[in-house]
This record gives structure tokens, sequence and C-alpha cells, in this order.
């Protein structure tokens, strides 16, 4: 894969406003909007302990995908759905055809293994995007939103709905 510093430096953002959906095991109800897991234990767009990255989907259909996915037997706890209002300004749509392309990526990159597409987190974080809007691993005509909460700019919102 080729460094994509130069890409993220100057990518091509817009704004995001809408609501998202998550899923999150039922203990964490009252954590819906945290990054906590994804920090400790790293996942698709986020680096182990290094830095964190809210997983979003933009259908709640995605958010089941996505969740059976990962959940091969559901835990005996359950799940909790939320939808969560966001409001971003620096968001890379790497679903858009020609921003990949320009990146110099495929969708394969997006949806496969977790090495590059951590490696298009750590860019994109380090160069300050508040969010990636993705393909869905679990079907990818669906998308997902990856919030990197530590980037948020000025005039960025976020509202839970339980």
């Amino acid at each position: 894969m080729r460094d994509l510093r130069p890409f993220f430096q100057r990518a091509p953002v817009r704004r995001f406003r809408g609501t998202v959906c998550r899923i999150c095991l039922s203990p964490y109800r009252n954590r819906t909007v945290s990054m906590r897991g994804a920090f400790l234990y790293g996942a698709r767009y986020n680096i182990r302990q290094y830095f964190g990255c809210l997983y979003t989907s933009l259908e709640m259909e995605t958010a089941r995908l996505e969740i059976e996915r990962y959940f091969t037997v559901p835990p005996d706890c359950g799940f909790v759905e939320a939808a969560i209002e966001l409001r971003l300004s620096r968001v890379v749509d790497l679903t858009d055809p020609q921003v990949l392309r320009r990146a110099g990526l495929r969708t394969a990159d997006l949806t496969g293994a977790h090495g590059p597409c951590q490696e298009i987190g750590l860019r994109a974080w380090e160069s300050g995007i508040e969010a990636l809007l993705v393909p869905s691993a679990a079907s990818p005509r669906c998308k997902n939103l990856a919030v990197l909460l530590d980037n948020q700019f000025p005039g960025w919102s976020l509202r839970l709905h339980m």
C-alpha cells in the first residue's frame, strides 16, 4: 500500500449531518458513544491502544449485519441499539469511486484484512479527519461511518437517542 499521508493531508472533505446507528452489548447501554472498547482492543480503522474510533452505520440493518459478523454466537447479555445524530465538517467519503482512485485504494482494501484499514485510519487520524465514510465489511453495498472523536472541529455535535 502506498503512503497515504499526502492523500489525507489534501483529501477532499465533506460535511456530514444525519443520524447513524450503533449496536453495543447491553452492559454498555450507558456508554454507546464510547470509543473505549475500540481503543483497548483495536478494530478495523483504529490501532489498539493508540487511538480510538466510534464505529457506526448509516442504517440499523447494516449495524445488525456488522454485529452478526463479529458475534458468531450471540452473547447472553444481549444488545442495545442506539441512534446518534451527528454534525461533522471534515469527513472523507471512501465510498466515492473518484476519492478511492485518488487515494490509490480499492473497495477490497476497505473490507478485507484489518492491517491496511488500520493504516488508512491512522493516516486519517493524524491528518485531523473527523470521520471516514466507508463500505461495510459485512455488506459492501452498505455504508459505515468510522468517527475519530479525537479530531472533532468547532461546530461538531452529537446527540444520542436510545
